[in-house]
């Protein structure tokens, strides 16, 4: 009964994470992030505390080097606050931004003692499962979003209005199409990472990330690809197959008009044409400009930064330019090190998929700040447990197979095991 109420707690936590409404559409932006933050936080810190001693039994050099990777980040970030305490006019906003990788360190540590449990018995695939289906289930439902009476639901999740160019394109419950880009890049790797094919799956996930209509989601999707190839040498085949197949269903529907689809594409040639000099773009120059007045703040005090200051009412997307203009270079080092520990410490056989899920991370963070957006991170963190701490051998690898292949590879795997068992009762003996 207990393993019953813990596998529906792991299936609402995931889902809490990924479908919670923000009010977007409701409240500010500010607002509706705090009110997410808000249900997350109360929603599992009761569950956290009584549930604890299973982080405490699994403890890790794994989880040491985030939890000391965040808080040194958090003194970082007290620090430059203090050394710009005479420049800025601090706001309450301002020591919440202090306290951003307490936040994700709780995040971290929550999935870790919620999820760990189950991943023991059930295997990586089946968190996954529950992951996919929440992200899938919301993204069959978004069509939904093109018909106005649908608006009420949807604006708890997006902050523009409805007709607007940025509410057309998909963006899930993110209310930001390149944070939904993301998201969706990871499921459509993760998938191919699993069942070791490319099906259907593949296709529809490369057309919403294209429907997102967003530019480095779609830099995202092409680097997936590569990677695909690269590591998948059975699939290239049925690689270059989807990839046709998804060309001549964006074609079609481009010429038939289809709004969504025109848009997305409209926008992606503009970037190309305004790259190559030929065209102008409002969300390049924007960009742009926020990225130069970034550096310019970030030349006063390039080794601390110069602290969050929200009196200013300054805007950098750019992930890479707010962190340098906010905690300066030594901020930034701290973060990416930090990052990184997830690759290092991931076990072998999830290695591609932990390059994949950081490369478009990093990719993405030109436009959104995945490790830090809302509801990104939460998932990012979440990866982080899952991948980390995922040791079965059994459960993980055949979750995916028929019946019959999975008891072909049970049984080699108690010989495998009786084996070594044998072999060290030997070397003891001797």
């Amino acid at each position: 009964m207990l393993y019953l109420k813990r596998n529906s707690f792991v299936a609402f936590f995931i889902y809490l994470i990924i479908l919670c409404p923000a009010f977007f559409g409701y409240f500010t932006l500010n607002k509706g992030q705090m009110i997410y933050l808000a249900v997350i936080f109360f929603c599992t810190l009761i569950f956290f505390l009584f549930d604890v001693s299973n982080l405490l039994r699994s403890f890790s050099r794994n989880h040491t080097y985030f939890i000391l990777g965040f808080l040194l980040l958090c003194c970082e970030y007290f620090a430059s606050s203090v050394l710009n305490i005479r420049r800025n006019s601090y706001s309450f906003g301002d020591f919440i931004e202090v306290l951003r990788p307490v936040v994700y360190l709780f995040t971290y540590l929550t999935s870790l003692v919620i999820i760990i449990p189950t991943l023991r018995k059930k295997g990586i695939c089946f968190v996954f499962n529950i992951f996919e289906k929440a992200v899938f289930f919301f993204s069959l439902i978004e069509f939904l979003k093109f018909f106005k009476p649908s608006f009420p639901f949807f604006a708890l999740y997006s902050p523009f209005p409805f007709g607007s160019i940025n509410f057309v394109r998909m963006s899930g419950t993110t209310g930001f199409a390149y944070s939904w880009a993301w998201i969706i890049c990871v499921c459509l790797f993760w998938n191919i990472f699993l069942n070791r094919k490319i099906t259907l799956k593949f296709v529809y996930y490369s057309f919403l990330i294209l429907l997102t209509g967003s530019r480095t989601g779609f830099l995202t999707l092409l680097i997936t690809y590569f990677f695909v190839f690269l590591f998948f040498k059975k699939t290239r085949g049925i690689l270059v197959l989807a990839l046709i197949m998804l060309s001549s269903l964006l074609v079609v529907l481009y010429f038939l008009e289809v709004e969504v689809v025109r848009t997305s594409i409209d926008y992606i040639i503009r970037l190309i044409m305004t790259v190559l000099g030929k065209a102008s773009d409002g969300s390049f120059s924007t960009r742009r400009n926020q990225n130069q007045l970034a550096m310019q703040y970030f030349d006063e005090n390039m080794f601390f930064g110069i602290a969050s200051n929200k009196a200013q009412n300054i805007t950098i997307e750019n992930f890479y330019f707010h962190h340098l203009r906010n905690w300066g270079l030594l901020g930034i080092s701290i973060y990416v090190i930090t990052l990184f520990g997830f690759l290092i410490f991931s076990r072998r056989k999830y290695r591609k998929i932990s390059l994949v899920i950081l490369i478009s991370a990093f990719v993405i963070s030109f436009s959104s700040p995945v490790f830090d957006q809302i509801r990104n991170f939460n998932i990012m963190y979440l990866l982080f447990a899952v991948l980390l701490e995922d040791k079965t051998d059994f459960f993980s690898q055949t979750d995916s197979e028929s019946p019959k292949k999975k008891n072909i590879i049970f049984l080699q795997y108690l010989f495998k095991m009786k084996t070594q068992n044998t072999e060290a009762l030997s070397c003891f003996q001797s």
